[in-house]
């Protein structure tokens, strides 16, 4: 358990180092650009990302207007991917319950009549390690 808080702990840490070596060098690259040039980078950003979003709900409402640009799957629901009921009905549960029992008692059976029987009583056959 303190091996696995150690460890957590490390991953954390480079985690943490590798978000601020990004954040430094993204920092560097947009420092230096002027008031303006900040401005039209967020206005783009904002258009771009509103753009998407207004398209995602597009797509969602009217499926017809975009299957030729942008394919949709299905959500796949248990129904789908299972769509015939697998339970058996009561009575074929019964006599899978019967059967099996039936296989029980015979495996009894037998293992009872192999403890009766002795290695003398069984017949002398040869086995492919005997060669």
């Amino acid at each position: 358990m303190k091996h696995m808080k150690k460890l957590h702990h490390k991953i954390g840490a480079a985690f943490q180092q590798l978000a601020q070596t990004i954040a430094t060098k993204l920092g560097n690259r947009i420092n230096p650009l002027s008031s303006r040039a900040k401005k039209r980078g967020v206005i783009v950003t904002g258009l771009f990302i509103g753009v998407t979003c207004i398209l995602l709900i597009l797509h969602s409402f009217s499926n017809n207007m975009f299957t030729r640009y942008w394919p949709q799957d299905s959500i796949a629901r248990p129904v789908d991917v299972f769509p015939v009921d697998t339970v058996d009905s009561e009575a074929e549960i019964i006599r899978q319950y019967n059967t099996m029992f039936e296989f029980k008692d015979l495996l009894t059976a037998l293992d009872s009549l192999d403890a009766c029987q002795t290695s003398d009583s069984m017949p002398n056959y040869q086995s492919i390690t005997d060669y």
